[in-house]
């Protein structure tokens, strides 16, 4: 007997679900962010791809679980390690999203260049031939043969894959053309969206391999997608800037690793303060250091320029968190 279809609506900001259309989600409060999608109703929770990897799971004791610094991955770009807070966790999934010809492909194949020289890696690509990213990687100079490409949309050959080759890194180009063929919609929808990263969330914990996933935005600045996706990966990274400059700004909008706001609470806790008298402490000492060095008479590298203006944004950032976090509070 066949399976039957059915109608549902799915909110495009938190991910909920309705029977029929609403104006207003009650989850998240937002309007008009109700799609609708058709799915198989014979597919349950316990159907999926993500959720038969349950029976394959097995406890371990704490103390026999390994974590500290030196677990790291380093990446080889050194402002990349500073936003992931000192490099990459393995079993952590890590979204970059970004605008169109930003450069998220672009940076993350750097990242494969210089990795690979130690690490195997796995790039699956859904956008792009292998010549494509060939020709790509050609204008970057020499790469390892540790570093393999897969272009590959179906979640279910690209789960055998990783299970098989068991790379040390995996890259996803792009989560909106995933698709599993237990969700019956199109590649990109709310309902495929979310059954991919959670497939590759399963691998990520399971296998221990970290796993980047390519995320485009909206027009808004947003990951197109369910909002929900940027709950369930560990650290959010949003790539900008003019495509035509030379420079870009990586920002971390979540990271699960290291959370620096924290850091100065819990310094403002020890000093007696509030966390932007904290934060204010550490950036006039590091103004202080800039200005000396666009005054002085002593030559820097570039190197030393982007390490300080970095260092500037991010501080700024942080304090933007902390101004937004105190508004929130008094609303």
């Amino acid at each position: 007997m066949a399976k039957g279809k059915k109608t549902v609506y799915f909110c495009q900001n938190c991910g909920h679900e309705e029977a029929k259309w609403l104006g207003q989600c009650p989850m998240c409060k937002e309007w008009n962010t109700f799609v609708e999608e058709r799915i198989d109703s014979g597919i349950t929770k316990g159907t999926t791809v993500a959720a038969r990897a349950v029976n394959e799971a097995k406890v371990v004791p704490i103390t026999e679980v390994s974590a500290d610094d030196d677990t790291r991955n380093k990446t080889g770009i050194k402002e990349l390690d500073r936003v992931l807070g000192g490099g990459i966790v393995p079993g952590s999934l890590v979204l970059v999203g970004g605008d169109p010809g930003i450069g998220k492909s672009t940076l993350l194949l750097q990242v494969c260049q210089r990795m690979a020289k130690q690490q195997k890696i796995l790039y699956i690509s859904g956008e792009e031939s292998q010549t494509q990213i060939k020709l790509r990687a050609n204008r970057m100079g020499e790469f390892s043969q540790n570093l393999l490409l897969l272009c590959e949309t179906n979640l279910g050959i690209i789960r055998s894959v990783i299970e098989k080759e068991k790379p040390e890194l995996v890259i996803i180009d792009s989560i909106q053309t995933m698709y599993s063929e237990d969700v019956n919609s199109a590649p990109g929808s709310v309902s495929q969206v979310r059954e991919s990263t959670n497939v590759f969330m399963q691998l990520a914990k399971g296998l221990c391999i970290p796993i980047f996933i390519v995320g485009h935005v909206t027009k808004e600045g947003t990951v197109a997608g369910p909002r929900v996706l940027e709950h369930m990966v560990d650290t959010v990274l949003y790539f900008e800037g003019d495509r035509h400059a030379s420079y870009r700004i990586l920002r971390a909008v979540k990271n699960t690793a290291v959370d620096r706001l924290a850091h100065f609470k819990k310094a403002a806790v020890v000093l007696n303060t509030t966390p932007r008298a904290a934060l204010m402490g550490m950036l006039s000492k590091h103004l202080i250091s800039v200005s000396d060095m666009c005054m002085g008479e002593q030559q820097y590298s570039k190197e030393q320029w982007d390490e300080k203006i970095t260092d500037s944004i991010n501080y700024f950032l942080i304090l933007r968190a902390i101004v937004e976090e105190e508004l929130n509070e008094e609303d």
